[in-house]
C-alpha cells in the first residue's frame, strides 16, 4: 500500500511537472521592461504602448502563458506595439533578439532612434514571415545623442484585406 501511495505521488508531480511551461531565462541587462508582456496578473502590455494588440497563449517553449499578438491595420492604420529606451549615449553596440511567429502574414522589426524634435531615423528593419516560432536576432550599432530615444517597434503594418497577425515574446535588446 505504501509503495503504491509513493507512486501515485510520484506521477501526480511527474504529471504537473511536465504540464508546466518553462520559465524564460531572465537577462538581468535587458534595457526592455516586460519583455514578456505579461505580469503576476496575466497578460499585460505595461511600458508599450501601440494598436491593434491582443494576447495570445500560443507561445514559444521558452515563453511563459502570453506573447503578443499584432494584426495588420487597415491602410493606412499600422497594428504595432512599441517601447522607447532612453539614457543611451555615446556610440553603442547593442544586441536585440526577440521570439517571433508569423501567422498568414509577414512581421517586421523595426529599430529607430527619435531625437527630440521627434525626428525619427531607421537604424535596423527586418522582416519575417516563419509559421513557427523562431528566434531573431541582430545586433545594432549607432551613436546616440544624450536626448536620442531608442524605439523598437514591433509591427504587422497596414493593408487592405486583413487576414493574419504576428506574435512575439521574450524581446531583449542588451549592450
Amino acid at each position: 500500500m505504501k509503495i503504491m501511495k509513493k507512486l501515485l505521488i510520484f506521477i501526480t508531480v511527474l504529471s504537473l511537472m511536465s504540464c508546466s511551461k518553462k520559465q524564460p531565462e531572465s537577462v538581468d541587462n535587458n534595457l526592455i521592461s516586460n519583455p514578456s508582456f505579461e505580469d503576476a496578473n496575466g497578460f499585460s502590455f505595461q511600458d508599450w504602448n501601440g494598436a491593434l494588440i491582443s494576447s495570445s497563449t500560443d507561445t514559444p517553449s521558452n515563453g511563459e502563458n502570453y506573447a503578443l499578438q499584432i494584426e495588420p491595420g487597415w491602410a493606412p492604420s499600422e497594428g504595432f506595439a512599441e517601447t522607447s529606451i532612453s539614457n543611451i549615449q555615446g556610440t553603442v553596440s547593442l544586441h536585440f533578439s526577440c521570439e517571433a511567429k508569423a501567422i498568414d502574414w509577414t512581421g517586421r522589426i523595426i529599430i529607430l532612434k527619435e531625437n527630440q524634435n521627434g525626428d525619427r531615423t531607421e537604424i535596423r528593419n527586418i522582416t519575417f514571415d516563419n509559421t513557427q516560432w523562431q528566434n531573431i536576432s541582430f545586433d545594432i550599432n549607432t551613436t546616440m545623442n544624450n536626448t536620442d530615444v531608442l524605439i523598437v517597434h514591433l509591427s504587422a503594418g497596414a493593408c487592405e484585406i486583413t487576414y493574419g497577425y504576428v506574435l512575439f515574446d521574450n524581446v531583449v535588446l542588451t549592450d
